[in-house]
């Protein structure tokens, strides 16, 4: 068997991209990943850019504070929107804290006394 013929790893590899050598090789020697896999290229975690379409956090934020909305949206009518709106954002608050949807609604639900939360309420 024939030893290897360069230095080992932390060592200079052989084919330094100053050189015209490796493909995606960082100037000192060390290899870098492939020409277009770093950061801000499209689809590579850690640096890729999302469009308003394809951003996983909004999807996940969207979906999970669509059923208030709906909830107040249909409680509007009823009371207020001022109303409405501090319904909904205290149960989005209580969810984000880490209730669960159903419990954060029954409670916000318990803290009003005739359809209001503080007695000079609209």
């Amino acid at each position: 068997m024939m030893p290897y013929p360069y230095p080992p790893y932390p060592g200079p590899m052989p084919f330094p991209a100053a050189t015209g050598g490796m493909p995606g090789a960082i100037p000192g020697g060390m290899p870098g990943a492939a020409p277009g896999a770093g950061a801000g290229y499209p689809g590579m975690p850690g640096g890729s850019y999302y469009t308003p379409y394809n951003n996983p956090l909004k999807l996940s934020t969207m979906t999970s504070v669509e059923w208030f909305v709906q909830r107040g949206l249909a409680e509007a009518p009823k009371t207020s929107y001022e109303h409405a709106l501090r319904e909904t954002a205290a149960m989005a608050y209580l969810y984000g804290m880490g209730y669960p949807q159903q419990t954060a609604y029954k409670l916000v639900e318990s803290w009003e006394l005739g359809e209001k939360f503080y007695p000079g309420e609209r």
